[in-house]
C-alpha cells in the first residue's frame, strides 16, 4: 500500500506469512522532509488487514465517513483515522517500534503522518492490501 502527500511518501507491506495465531508482520517506510525510516512490527491480524481494506472501500464510497479504524488490540503499533471536511485526509498513527528511534519517547497518538484520502487513493490502498494478503500463504 502506497500513499503520497506533499513531499512525503508512506508504504506499508506485509512481510512473510501470518503466524499460527494470524498475526502479520508489517513493514512501513516513511519518507518526508523531517525523517526517512523503515520499521517492522508483527502488529496486525490477517483479519484486520481485510477489515482495513473493507474500511478503505467504505470510505471511498462514502465521502462523509470519518473517524478511526477499530483495531483488535489496545497496544497496536499502527492506527488509521479519516479526518477533515473539504479535503479529507488519512491520518496514520505510528507507535513505538514503528517510529524512528529519536521519536519513540513521544506519547501515544502524538506521532502521525497525514495523506490525501480521495476515493481513488482509498480504493487503490484497499486493493493493494488484499493483493498483499493473498500473496502470503497462511502458516499451518
Amino acid at each position: 500500500m502506497r500513499l503520497h502527500g506533499p513531499q512525503s511518501r508512506f508504504e506499508l507491506s506485509l512481510v512473510g506469512r501470518a503466524d499460527s495465531e494470524g498475526w502479520c508482520e508489517i513493514r512501513v517506510m516513511v519518507d518526508d522532509p523531517a525523517d526517512h525510516w523503515l520499521a517492522t512490527s508483527r502488529c496486525l491480524l490477517s483479519q484486520e488487514v481485510l477489515e482495513l481494506a473493507d474500511w478503505f472501500e467504505a470510505a471511498a464510497a462514502g465521502p462523509a465517513l470519518r473517524g478511526r479504524f477499530k483495531v483488535s488490540t489496545t497496544d497496536n503499533m499502527i492506527n488509521f483515522e479519516l479526518i477533515g471536511d473539504e479535503s479529507r485526509q488519512l491520518r496514520i498513527y505510528l507507535e513505538w517500534e514503528l517510529r524512528p528511534l529519536k521519536r519513540r519517547e513521544l506519547p501515544v497518538d502524538e506521532f502521525y503522518r497525514d495523506y490525501p484520502a480521495t476515493a481513488k487513493v482509498l480504493n487503490r490502498a484497499a486493493a493493494s492490501l488484499r493483493e498483499e494478503l493473498s500473496r502470503k500463504p497462511k502458516q499451518r
